[in-house]
């Protein structure tokens, strides 16, 4: 199929002034269970070509380069996708986005950092991993895996463009979502996780489904959150991940670009008088063990560890080759996952004052733009000096730029699908909404 893309864009060359192909194929194996049971299993082989065309063309007497993406289906014919690229080209026309570059040639096959263990391999391991979800289940009375789904996915993407551009890795990925049930006070009630990881040693998924059904037995006890005073908020969970991307997002060239942010190189992004603890955060794109890891980006950029705040000072900005070319900055190449230096505190010195802590939301929404955050609370720990008790229900909302300055980040790291660092956060003032 390469073969024939090509010989159409060499066609078309007068026509587009640059290309780029990417290349997708995923085996997989999926198992999905109900209660106890293998319910169904299934393999999947997917393969997807998408192809980019860019055309430059004068605007006002400025050199502009439009861009336009389609999906090359292995089943068309030669008239199909010859018209299928022609339209591409077509409306590449109508984008007038500034003239930017793309990846000068780099080749790199079989990339050594991806893995090449055959999909047989991790295969075999998978029943092991579905013990790994039913055992804990068996130890907890009252609490019962209502269901889950089980994805194994082996992905090996090429990317190739019109400068010489070819590389080729492998990166395997596991996702197992998990739903578990208990009898509340007054109704059944569930809790799911999603689990996102590059691989499981033994033990690991275990483990994380024996916290899921702790937490589900406390959901089931829990109590409507009350009204509170003023109280710190501790966020543990995928939440701190959420959270703290806020800082990435204003350092992105795209929002510089854009004017969305107005933040500057040298600055101290949580202000001039912080009494907390001061945030060193990474860009790292090729974490160990995260589900989102990758050796390049999806223009075929190589990626490396970039640190782009250290003890709070803003040390440069990150982007992908169109955006960083517009702020006149070195790309360091699309966002994969963040890193986070520990805090100074444990939880355990956390939770000496009376607190409220959130594990789980219904749905927590972090504005990058604004710093505003909050969520409804689906399962939290309210602690009044002398008695801890889950809760449920009541919000919570506030606004991160308001009250970085006191942030009190956990010593305990722990990795949270795009994200590795502190794993809970510390946040006074607030806003909590409890029930009357």
């Amino acid at each position: 199929m390469i073969e024939k893309i090509t010989k159409y864009l060499q066609q078309f060359k007068d026509q587009l002034s640059d290309w780029k192909i990417n290349i997708s194929k995923t085996e997989g194996r999926e198992i999905y269970l109900i209660g106890n049971t293998v319910d169904m299993a299934r393999v999947k082989n997917i393969e997807n070509v998408r192809l980019t065309v860019y055309k430059d063309f004068k605007h006002q007497a400025k050199t502009c380069r439009g861009s336009a993406s389609t999906i090359i289906h292995p089943t068309m014919n030669d008239s199909e996708m010859e018209e299928t690229i022609q339209k591409a080209i077509y409306a590449a026309g109508f984008v007038k986005n500034e003239h930017f570059p793309i990846v000068n040639h780099v080749v790199c096959i079989n990339y050594p950092g991806g893995s090449s263990t055959p999909l047989q391999e991790l295969t075999e391991i998978m029943p092991r991993w579905i013990q790994e979800i039913l055992e804990p289940s068996q130890e907890m009375n009252g609490v019962s895996i209502n269901s889950a789904e089980l994805f194994l996915n082996l992905k090996e993407e090429t990317i190739l463009n019109s400068k010489g551009l070819s590389v080729n890795f492998i990166q395997p990925s596991i996702s197992i979502e998990c739903i578990t049930q208990a009898q509340g006070l007054q109704e059944e009630i569930e809790l799911n996780d999603d689990i996102r990881l590059a691989d499981l040693k033994e033990g690991i998924l275990k483990s994380k489904i024996m916290q899921l059904l702790r937490y589900t037995h406390d959901r089931s006890k829990a109590v409507l959150l009350p009204k509170v005073d003023e109280v710190p908020v501790i966020l543990s969970g995928d939440c701190v991940g959420d959270l703290l991307q806020y800082y990435l997002h204003r350092l992105s060239a795209r929002f510089i670009h854009e004017n969305i942010s107005d933040t500057d190189i040298g600055e101290n992004i949580q202000g001039d008088q912080v009494e907390g603890d001061l945030i060193t955060l990474y860009l790292d794109p090729q974490l160990p063990g995260s589900y989102y890891s990758r050796p390049f980006d999806t223009d075929g950029f190589p990626l490396h560890r970039f640190r782009l705040i250290h003890q709070g000072a803003v040390e440069r900005y990150w982007g992908d080759i169109q955006y960083s070319h517009y702020i006149h900055t070195a790309p360091t190449g699309q966002w994969c996952n963040i890193s986070v230096e520990s805090g100074s505190s444990t939880l355990q010195q956390m939770k000496a004052e009376p607190f409220l802590e959130i594990t789980h939301f219904s749905d927590f929404q972090t504005d990058y733009i604004t710093g505003d955050f909050g969520g409804e609370i689906r399962l939290g720990y309210y602690f009044d000096g002398s008695r801890l008790q889950p809760v449920y229900g009541g919000s919570i909302a506030g606004n991160l730029k308001k009250i970085h300055h006191q942030m009190t980040l956990s010593k305990e790291k722990r990795l949270l699908k795009k994200y590795y660092g502190p794993c809970s956060i510390k946040l006074k003032g607030v806003n909590v909404a409890g029930n009357i």
